[in-house]
């Protein structure tokens, strides 16, 4: 007995020692990317948007060898905190979003990530394609801004108690698509802004409990398309405001408990079909406003959406499709 756990313990030196090396590998790539780009002029003009793929390619020729699992993106947020807003900040988002894009190109399970309150601001920055993971209990500016831009695609995400503005805005531009993004527990302005805009779409959007200015704001413009968002309990000015601008569309947005003042709530129905007069939109209503039938449906997504971080890396999936099939009821 004594043998065998005396092997025991060598296996597991051995694990942790290439686990420590795999880690460092990942460090030394990130010292890298930044001390060659944080001074290179396209990062601080027009040609900033492409910088992803440039840095994308660079990464995955230093890390040719390795395969970026859950653990080693844990283990990176678990090191890093990113509170600067300069270019340097700009370049380690940028590299994590490569890192989050590589893992997501070889996973085919639900990736689940886990912040520990620390800050990261650009967390994921540009990524352009990613899929099957979740985010939470973390701070930071412009997490997952410009996701999926340029023919990229971003699905099957949920994003839970997260504090910083930009969330996830301006994703899905420039024919990209956002599917399937779950947001709940959300403080900070623009969350989710102008996704799905400039010939882009964004479809199968749930957002609850969420505290900001420009909430879902200027969803669908420019030529984009936005379907299929439900939304609850949320609270600022400007929400929602002109989706669906023309040349633009949005169809099927259903809305719950929507407030600009702590002293008048109502179902915002009025105030927000007026600032989307300028859009082109259809099949707009909130909760007050449905059969009963749909009010059922429109409850049984917030219900789902409100655990599914709770849930199994399996059942997320199901969660996300299982929305989806009721949003399209919903619309119906």
């Amino acid at each position: 007995m004594k043998i065998f756990e005396e092997f025991t313990d060598i296996e597991t030196r051995k694990e942790i020692k290439i686990e420590q090396k795999s880690f460092e590998i990942i460090l030394n790539a990130e010292d890298k990317i930044i001390a060659q780009y944080k001074k290179d002029p396209r990062m601080i003009g027009l040609e900033e948007e492409f910088m992803f793929g440039v840095i994308l390619k660079d990464t995955r020729n230093l890390l040719k060898d390795q395969m970026i699992t859950q653990e080693d993106l844990q283990g990176y947020l678990d090191s890093r905190e990113n509170t600067q807003d300069d270019t340097e900040a700009k370049v380690r988002g940028l590299f994590s979003g490569a890192l989050l894009q590589m893992a997501c190109e070889r996973s085919i399970e639900y990736i689940s990530l886990e912040g520990r309150q620390k800050r990261f601001n650009y967390l994921f920055y540009r990524v352009q394609r990613a899929h099957h993971f979740s985010l939470q209990n973390i701070c930071g500016d412009r997490i997952l801004q410009n996701a999926g831009q340029h023919n990229g695609l971003i699905r099957y995400v949920a994003l839970n108690n997260i504090s910083g503005n930009f969330l996830l805005s301006c994703a899905g531009e420039y024919l990209g698509e956002v599917e399937k993004v779950i947001a709940t527990r959300i403080k900070g302005v623009h969350t989710l802004s102008a996704i799905g805009s400039y010939d882009g779409t964004a479809a199968d959007i749930v957002c609850s409990q969420i505290k900001g200015d420009y909430t879902l704001a200027w969803l669908g413009t420019k030529s984009g398309l936005a379907k299929n968002i439900t939304a609850q309990s949320l609270f600022g000015y400007d929400l929602l405001n002109q989706i669906g601008q023309v040349p633009g569309r949005a169809n099927n947005i259903f809305t719950r408990d929507l407030s600009e003042d702590d002293f008048l709530r109502s179902s915002a129905l009025k105030t927000l079909e007026q600032k989307c007069s300028y859009g082109n939109v259809h099949n707009f209503s909130s909760y007050e406003h449905l059969s009963k039938q749909k009010k059922e449906i429109f409850e049984k997504i917030m219900i789902l959406a409100e655990k599914i971080t709770k849930e199994s890396a399996e059942r997320r999936t199901e969660i996300h499709d299982e929305i989806a099939n009721l949003q399209n009821e919903l619309g119906k």
